[in-house]
């Protein structure tokens, strides 16, 4: 959980940690608290970032069915 004291490359950064660590068997669900303080481009390119890095961590898993 990133509660708003963290910058966007911490953020980006422990999202790689998390995903890391988690990887192949457990899934994990990011909970991220933003202030107004973020503006609508910085909100936007995080999220982006983000999926980025989810979408890699979706690929690594070890899905069964």
């Amino acid at each position: 959980m990133f509660d708003n004291g963290e910058s966007a490359e911490e953020i980006l950064a422990g999202m790689e940690e998390i995903a890391g660590a988690l990887a192949p068997d457990v899934i994990g669900i990011p909970m991220i608290w933003l202030s107004e303080e973020w503006s609508r481009d910085e909100i936007t390119q995080i999220w982006y970032d983000l999926e980025k890095i989810c979408r890699s961590y979706a690929q690594s898993m070890n899905w069964r069915s």
